[in-house]
């Protein structure tokens, strides 16, 4: 699927960066996807005004392994010296 949106049509809503932090999540801190690695939401609703349109890609895919017998340290990250 793939949908053409308005930016005006995106909610930037300040509570999303608590669903991270309170309870603090077990990625915080540890994947690049997470924060504190990803634009804070001023940072986000800044860049955002930059745009007029957006593009919602939604891709399906079956995984031949969901990786749940792997490590978890293998898929985080360590912040930079």
């Amino acid at each position: 699927m793939i949908l053409l949106i308005d930016i005006s049509n995106i909610v930037i809503d300040e509570r999303v960066r608590l669903k991270c932090q309170v309870p603090i999540c077990d990625s915080y801190g540890k994947n690049l996807m997470c924060p504190p690695y990803v634009p804070t939401v001023a940072e986000f609703r800044k860049a955002l005004k930059l745009y007029s349109s957006a593009i919602l890609l939604q891709v399906t895919a079956e995984l031949k392994n969901n990786h749940t017998d792997m490590p978890r340290s293998l898929f985080s990250c360590k912040k930079a010296a």
